[in-house]
């Protein structure tokens, strides 16, 4: 269930209630052994992070780890922008990044033949070593809480 927020559509939430509801959300997932939220991640995690596919700008809220070796050159991070990530050469996707507007128009599901997070439209998150086939299945979870908390609080686009 998702957390309750200050604001409900057709007002959209402050970034700073979308923050903390997203965070809420994401905090439920930390178990997974890839994954950290801000009070968890190491520096030098967020510092590969960024340097490989999250912009400066953006606060991270959780980010997922898909490297074998954990230096998170490869994953996904959920922001307050919206969602970034990077993937291998095994995972080919059209795009790294989706804005909450673009994402909750989405679906998602997983590829377990394939361990990647398909979602829709061609794009698709890399997560062959994201926490093993419970790991993998729970981060869609994840995407797809996101998602639907996401389409209760930000104004539709079908009008």
């Amino acid at each position: 269930m998702a957390p309750p927020i200050a604001s409900k559509a057709p007002n959209p939430p402050t970034p700073l209630d979308l923050a903390a509801a997203l965070t809420k959300i994401c905090a439920r997932y930390e178990d997974i052994t890839c994954c950290h939220s801000t009070a968890t991640l190491p520096e030098k995690k967020l510092r590969n992070a960024r340097q490989a596919f999250v912009p400066p700008e953006e606060i991270v809220i959780f980010l997922c780890d898909d490297t074998l070796f954990g230096s998170n050159n490869l994953g996904f991070a959920v922001c307050t922008g919206g969602l970034y990530w990077k993937n291998d050469w095994a995972t080919a996707t059209k795009r790294t990044r989706l804005t909450w507007a673009e994402f909750v128009e989405r679906d998602i599901t997983y590829d377990a033949q394939h361990y990647d997070i398909n979602l829709g439209r061609g794009d698709r998150i890399g997560a062959a070593a994201m926490g093993g086939e419970d790991g993998r299945a729970r981060l869609t979870a994840l995407l797809v809480e996101i998602r639907d908390f996401l389409r209760t609080v930000l104004p539709s686009s079908a009008s």
